[in-house]
């Protein structure tokens, strides 16, 4: 995200936020477990959709996912979440902009909540749905989201590599001189991993490899909802979700354990500019996915 945007007030939980000439959209709702709460389908002049005053029942967390057909368009969401705990009412409110796939975390001010309302919209400025061509726009509300979005596994099968049963400790170097990097060395969820040149004593580029996992900060390297090829790699909680779960191959590949080992680590394009995200992709021997053990 290039922006957010977030206050918090005490107030009861109410109203519906308008969405002026637009069209209005078919939400559907689900009781509170992990998957898809709400979503709506972007239509009007720029293209828009709301959910409107969607009630989650004892959500953990909330997250809002734009994506846009053809991805390299601009999306925005901004969103309000009225929450209560206890006869305690607070609201929230936030935004961002981004490209491809928008994501916003929703802050909802109390821990584990009873419930919370929430108001969600995203734009594509400039479009039109009626135009030939048009692109389209979707807007979920995910209700209680895992990092990764996946169950918890069984461990992999040993590497092929030894590594020791306590695990190992170092740097993960890749294409032409480049380093898996956490960026800016967070410790927070869903924070960025990257590459970046190799720069020994740079804490960002320590790995420790052990049980399948690749650790950082406390966190683990993780698919963000276990997305298929092209999905984008971020720090989560360590689950043992077979999206956080690295099998590391005599050819110098990390392949993944969800989506049966057909995705490996992999440095988008064979970039070697600094700052690029990581991701998985189908496994293809390439120099961009051959990397070392830490």
């Amino acid at each position: 995200m290039r922006s957010f945007r977030r206050t918090a007030v005490a107030t009861a939980a109410s109203g519906v936020l308008a969405v002026g000439a637009f069209t209005a959209l078919t939400v559907t709702a689900s009781p509170a477990s992990a998957g898809v709460a709400g979503s709506c389908h972007g239509t009007g002049k720029p293209i828009t959709c709301t959910v409107s005053a969607l009630t989650i029942t004892a959500p953990q967390s909330i997250e809002l996912n734009a994506t846009s057909v053809p991805s390299a368009l601009s999306v925005a969401i901004s969103w309000t979440a009225a929450c209560t705990l206890n006869g305690q009412n607070t609201t929230t409110s936030g935004g961002g902009d981004d490209t491809t796939t928008a994501w916003e975390a929703v802050s909802m001010g109390l821990t584990n909540p009873e419930s919370c309302v929430v108001t969600a919209t995203a734009t594509l400025p400039g479009t039109d749905s009626a135009a030939t061509n048009a692109p389209s726009l979707t807007l979920n509300v995910d209700d209680n989201p895992q990092g990764g979005g996946a169950s918890p596994s069984a461990s992999p099968s040993p590497s092929a590599s030894s590594v020791p049963p306590t695990g190992i400790t170092g740097s993960i170097s890749g294409f032409k001189g480049k380093c898996v990097d956490d960026r800016a060395n967070s410790s927070s969820l869903r924070a960025v991993v990257q590459i970046w040149t190799c720069k020994r004593g740079d804490k960002a580029q320590v790995w420790k490899y052990a049980s399948g996992e690749l650790m950082h900060n406390g966190l683990c390297l993780n698919v963000k909802g276990n997305s298929g090829s092209g999905g984008k790699l971020i720090l989560w909680s360590c689950t043992r979700s077979s999206n956080e779960q690295w099998l590391y191959q005599l050819n110098h590949t990390y392949e993944l354990l969800a989506h049966n080992f057909t995705l490996c680590l992999d440095d988008p394009g064979a970039s070697t500019r600094n700052g690029t995200q990581l991701m998985v992709f189908s496994c293809h021997n390439s120099a961009n996915q051959h990397w070392s053990l830490p």
